[in-house]
């Protein structure tokens, strides 16, 4: 079988919003659609999005200040696709495009996902603050 090929998209040209909204929608549930998930990555500092042959399997976006401070969200790969690296080439992908004298800031509410981040670099906070999050979230 060949090896399937992986490209991180930089920019928004000629993404299939419905299937990046279905991807989002595998990966955590809820009923985020085509334009809502358009709309969010248009607003956003930097975007990845990867594509496996073409199709749209995962994403990342990230705000950013330009100067001090950036947080990265939305990190999201279609489960029938995990463990093939994809989320970590679209973590380092988002993490080098962004200037590299800012602050970086995420959330990780699983074991798991600290794991993973940890790996990447990123370290615990001893504080942070959070409005408006999920109840199971927040301590």
């Amino acid at each position: 079988m060949a090896a399937m090929e992986l490209i991180l998209k930089e920019d928004l040209l000629g993404v299939d919003w419905d299937r990046l909204a279905e991807v989002y929608r595998a990966a955590f549930g809820g009923t985020l659609d085509a334009e809502r998930t358009r709309s969010i990555f248009g607003r956003c500092y930097l975007t990845r999005i990867a594509l496996l042959d073409g199709a749209e399997v995962g994403g990342v976006y990230a705000l950013c200040d330009g100067e001090l401070d950036a947080a990265i969200y939305g990190l999201a790969v279609h489960p029938g696709f995990h463990r093939r690296g994809i989320g970590t080439a679209l973590m380092r992908s988002a993490i080098e495009g962004l200037p590299p004298q800012v602050a970086v800031m995420l959330t990780a509410d699983e074991p798991w996902l600290v794991e993973f981040y940890r790996e990447l670099g990123f370290a615990r906070l001893k504080n942070a603050m959070a409005l408006r999050f999920p109840e199971h979230a927040v301590d």
